[in-house]
């Protein structure tokens, strides 16, 4: 039987720098005028420990998300130092940001979700008035 152990300190390293990651990048959004109307999503580890991905997200939309990357890459070396000082680790992970498309895909799911519901909600309520008219 396999262990999880690591699994388990994985996930709790992985919330302690998003954690981190998050308080830090909103700290940055406050000096920052163009950081705006964004997430983070959530983060992924490296098996290794030595890269950070986080996935970022704005209800703007992708064009917008990217571009909010783009700023971002310009913070990462003062993102990365105060990652160090904040968390008592050997090594800083290198940090690399990312657009999350989970949320479209969320979102297009809900929608065709909820016209089915809809949809079905119609057809009941058709059927219903036949029925009263028999």
């Amino acid at each position: 039987m396999r262990s999880t152990a690591p699994s388990v300190k994985r996930r709790q390293k992985e919330s302690l720098y998003f954690r981190t990651i998050t308080q830090l990048i909103a700290d940055t959004c406050r000096d920052d005028a163009e950081l705006s109307n964004f997430f983070v999503t959530r983060i992924g580890m490296s098996p290794d420990g030595g890269v950070c991905t986080v996935y970022v997200y704005s209800p703007a939309g992708a064009e917008y998300s990217n571009k909010i990357v783009g700023r971002l890459i310009l913070y990462k070396p003062s993102l990365r130092k105060a990652l160090g000082s904040a968390i008592s680790v050997r090594r800083v992970p290198e940090i690399i940001f990312e657009y999350d498309s989970r949320f479209e895909k969320q979102e297009r799911l809900e929608a065709i979700l909820d016209s089915i519901a809809l949809e079905s909600r119609n057809q009941e309520d058709s059927h219903d008035q036949y029925d009263e008219t028999e």
